[in-house]
């Protein structure tokens, strides 16, 4: 076995084992490394592999978490929204993408960072529809053929699950 092999099996153990150590906050804690790892991702595949310097990519983190908060409420189940962000996600990037065709390296920044600034200030504005600053809250967590993900260690290893699927395909890709 490869040396890379090793590190990513010692790192999964690690990954594994880890939420029987913490206490509820540190789990909080690398659930949200899970979630920010899942972002950096996608942020190497526009960045890193393509080469194109995008500074949108929180914008499209924001617009995916917010649409399986505000679907999610209503009773749509968790795939469905998670499916309906990705959708909603891909034809914003589209009407971004196809216009902004026409630019590149620091222009690409520029639109792309007047993107953010855009959906950062509708999130934080639009009470109506976000909350504003406070954000949504009270969001269910998903249950995946009756598992429940309410505890903290069930939510991170749903998160741990979802980044290695995601990790797989990029390495894949």
């Amino acid at each position: 076995m490869r040396l890379g092999g090793i590190v990513v099996a010692m790192a999964s153990a690690a990954a594994i084992a880890a939420p029987f150590f913490l206490k509820p906050y540190g789990i909080f804690l690398i659930s949200t490394w899970a979630v920010l790892t899942i972002a950096a991702i996608g942020l190497n595949l526009t960045l890193g592999y393509a080469g194109q310097i995008s500074l949108a990519q929180g914008a499209f983190v924001g617009i995916g978490a917010y649409t399986v908060a505000l679907l999610m409420p209503l009773g749509v189940p968790f795939f469905l929204a998670f499916l309906a962000a990705g959708l909603l996600c891909f034809a914003v990037g589209w009407g971004l993408g196809y216009p902004a065709l026409r630019v590149q390296h620091h222009y690409l920044a520029f639109v792309t960072l007047a993107f953010t600034t855009l959906v950062f200030l509708v999130l934080r504005n639009e009470q109506w529809l976000t909350n504003g600053i406070y954000g949504i809250t009270g969001t269910p967590r998903p249950t995946i053929l009756g598992w429940s993900t309410n505890s903290a260690r069930d939510f991170y290893f749903f998160c741990l699950g979802i980044l290695a699927l995601l990790s797989l395909v990029t390495w894949w890709m």
